[in-house]
């Protein structure tokens, strides 16, 4: 798992497990970041998918694995947003 921050994006690499969602949800509550990058991600748990969904936290980049952005597609609840944070 790699998590860092670029500005006011979140980047999430490789496998992202369900002991990263404390992590991702304590950063958003401060307001740390505003969208997230997932272009690199292999593996996301569903708790991480969920959180990013129940607060509609925009999708910077989607992940490059079909089987993984293809989660994302199917959600009308996130949205993508291709502006620089």
């Amino acid at each position: 798992m790699s998590i860092t921050r670029r500005g006011k994006i979140l980047k999430l690499s490789g496998a992202i497990g369900v002991e990263d969602a404390e992590i991702i949800y304590a950063q958003y509550e401060q307001q740390l970041f505003t969208k997230v990058d997932l272009q690199q991600c292999d593996h996301l748990h569903s708790t991480v998918f969920q959180l990013l969904v129940v607060f509609q936290i925009p999708i910077y980049k989607y992940p490059q694995k079909p089987e993984l952005a293809s989660w994302f597609v199917h959600s009308a609840s996130v949205y993508t947003s291709q502006q620089e944070a």
